[in-house]
């Protein structure tokens, strides 16, 4: 469940740095609530002009695993640092907002697919929630 974890926020890099999900690989890692949520944030970076550069710093976490139920699903939390990330309006930086904390708490679920692979299926940011 890292791995799919961790495979979405690179794939989603990749993403962002474009904005478009245009020759990556994130519906290998992410579906559902998530994928949704993904390619609509894209859509209105892409719309807005906007890119982002730089790498997203992770501390993820497993919490609740349940491989009894169908399919079997994960929890996972993290800690989401923003120091190296930069967005971009036609090529010229943006400012983060003022109230945007640079350390801020992530949650997901994953779910373990018959292929046995895991993907995330919701992932909500608790800006709120400083870490």
């Amino acid at each position: 469940m890292l791995a799919a974890y961790r495979g979405m926020w690179r794939e989603q890099a990749v993403a962002y740095r474009k904005a478009s999900p245009e020759g990556t690989r994130l519906e290998t890692y992410v579906s559902g609530e998530a994928l949704a949520m993904l390619r609509l944030d894209l859509r209105q970076m892409k719309e807005a002009g906007r890119r982002a550069n730089g790498r997203v710093g992770h501390e993820p976490e497993v919490g609740r695993v349940d491989l009894d139920a169908s399919p079997p699903t994960a929890q996972l939390t993290d800690c989401i640092d923003l120091a190296d990330w930069q967005e971009t309006r036609d090529g010229e930086p943006l400012p983060m907002p003022s109230e945007q904390p640079m350390r801020y708490r992530a949650s997901a679920m994953a779910e373990q697919w018959e292929d046995g692979r895991w993907r995330i299926i919701t992932y909500t940011p608790h800006g709120e929630q400083t870490c």
